[in-house]
């Protein structure tokens, strides 16, 4: 199989697919518990400083562990730092 993102069966599609529906199921859970009026001009969902630092953690400290127990590829203190300030 190719990673091509044009091949629609390749591993690099159906994982964007897979992280869009991620997206898409938590915008839908997050509309249960907050009432927005999306239709009224105030367009999106509120966020707590919580909900952030949760996303936070989880694309880089998460991911990181990941990277190095899972994958087995280990990440300098200099590449954990830029990794952390490119999800800020």
């Amino acid at each position: 199989m190719s990673s091509d993102l044009l091949c629609p069966n390749s591993p690099a599609r159906r994982s964007v697919f897979k992280v869009r529906c991620l997206h898409a199921a938590a915008r839908k859970m997050s509309l249960r518990f907050w009432k927005c009026d999306t239709e009224g001009g105030n367009v999106g969902i509120p966020l707590s400083q919580f909900d952030m630092a949760l996303v936070q953690l989880a694309f880089s400290g998460v991911m990181m562990d990941v990277l190095n127990n899972d994958v087995g590829l280990s990440m300098s203190d200099s590449q954990k730092a830029d990794n952390v300030h490119m999800w800020r």
